[in-house]
């Protein structure tokens, strides 16, 4: 039986613990709460009269919980076998966890422990830095956050009290955030959802979905198949980065763009379905036009901003879709990413979705200017680690922070091209 890890990371109040103890039922997987496993060398050190500054006691302190910890009824931490209970919720606890938990030496004691308790079948790991140093190869990576007023209020509800709230939360994030190992952000593949406005119950129903998608239709997946068996045994394509591919949620695949059959090429490289844009001339006739949504493409208008198109898109990525988008905006012979649209950039900066790098060479060659069958050349592709040029961003977007997001593009597109075809 496949293990199956879920990471859920996220700051104080953003529903982490409900959300992951309640998927964890749903899965009947174990649960495990990370920020437990320091909550407890915290205690520890302060039952020890240990000073919170003093790593070299603080290591071996975390060294001395960590060989009694254990995992009871797949839910409950343990220490000798006693289930730790309210004595690590404390506000005390709570002040000396946090900087405790920054001490490079601690975690590196503290986070294979954490591996060690997740059992054969899986666990659902919630934390500040599980999906980016403790399970960096979970199947599904959740992140999740709330605006600070009700990141507050949630904790405020927790505690029973609100004095001081606002500016302890303010101050853990900042802790968090800047610490030098497993600082609290999201994985570059991860799942970004706000829950300010929605119940754990619908997070819960969300991410079950993310782990159990709609499969793409049928026409979709033998249009699919035809094309990846042609691709590997025709034009002996060379595939490099598959695994770069997230397994779930949201992505703007990023191709340069050299050929007609670029779109198809990117389509038949993963089993999950990619949307595309496509000239809104070829919708024109009904039979296209259904023929063409089947495959996964919905219309643009060229020459002017088209924002029918723009919301489709970013609808697709909110729901959890692969969406392709050619940075450059159009095809070039020799494209390789040397100038980016700055719309580009702001479906992504809009969206929040990782971008996924793809550098492909030879797909200009299949169909050169002036010949109307296909020749058989070998077809090269670089798929880069996913980036993320900001969290999701919503209101107003200064022109100059959409710049500097499209230059941030440009410099990661045009990493994965030297890759596949250096200059």
């Amino acid at each position: 039986m496949k293990r199956t890890i879920i990471a859920i990371d996220g700051p104080a109040g953003s529903g982490k613990s409900t959300v992951a103890r309640t998927l964890a039922g749903r899965l009947r997987v174990a649960y495990i709460d990370t920020g437990a496993t320091y909550r407890l060398v915290a205690l520890r050190a302060l039952q020890m009269n240990t000073a919170v500054d003093d790593v070299a006691a603080l290591e071996r302190v975390a060294s001395e919980t960590m060989q009694r910890l254990s995992l009871i009824n797949g839910t409950e931490l343990a220490i000798d076998g006693v289930v730790v209970g309210a004595e690590i919720r404390t506000p005390e606890v709570s002040e000396a966890t946090s900087i405790v938990s920054a001490h490079p030496e601690v975690r590196r004691v503290v986070v294979p422990a954490q591996r060690a308790l997740v059992p054969p079948p899986g666990a659902v790991v919630e934390g500040r830095d599980i999906g980016t140093v403790v399970w960096p190869d979970a199947d599904l990576k959740i992140y999740l956050d709330a605006s600070p007023d009700v990141r507050v209020s949630r904790r405020t509800d927790q505690q029973g009290s609100s004095d001081g709230m606002a500016q302890e939360i303010t101050e853990r994030d900042q802790r968090d955030a800047h610490r030098p190992v497993g600082a609290m952000k999201p994985a570059d593949d991860a799942v970004v959802i706000d829950t300010t406005s929605i119940s754990a119950d619908d997070v819960v129903v969300r991410i079950v979905a993310l782990l159990h998608p709609a499969p793409p239709g049928r026409l979709y997946k033998i249009f699919r198949g035809t094309l990846a068996f042609l691709l590997k045994y025709v034009f002996r394509i060379e595939v490099e980065g598959a695994e770069n591919f997230p397994k779930h949620g949201s992505a703007i695949l990023a191709p340069n763009h050299r050929s007609l059959i670029d779109h198809f090429v990117i389509g038949a490289l993963t089993k999950r379905q990619v949307w595309f844009m496509g000239k809104a001339e070829l919708f024109e006739n009904k039979y296209a036009a259904k023929l063409l949504n089947a495959l996964g493409a919905f219309p643009v208008k060229r020459g002017k901003p088209d924002r029918a198109s723009l919301q489709r898109c970013l609808e697709l990525l909110a729901q959890g879709n692969l969406v392709g988008i050619y940075p450059e905006g159009t095809r070039k012979p020799d494209s390789r990413f040397d100038e980016v649209e700055e719309g580009f950039a702001y479906i992504a900066v809009r969206s929040g979705a990782p971008i996924v790098p793809i550098g492909m060479s030879g797909t200009e060659a299949v169909f050169p200017k002036d010949r109307k069958l296909p020749r058989v050349v070998k077809i090269r592709v670089v798929i880069g680690k996913p980036f993320r040029l900001t969290a999701q961003t919503s209101g107003v977007l200064p022109r100059t922070k959409l710049r500097e997001a499209t230059a941030h593009a440009q410099q990661n597109l045009s990493a994965v091209m030297e890759a596949v075809e250096p200059r």
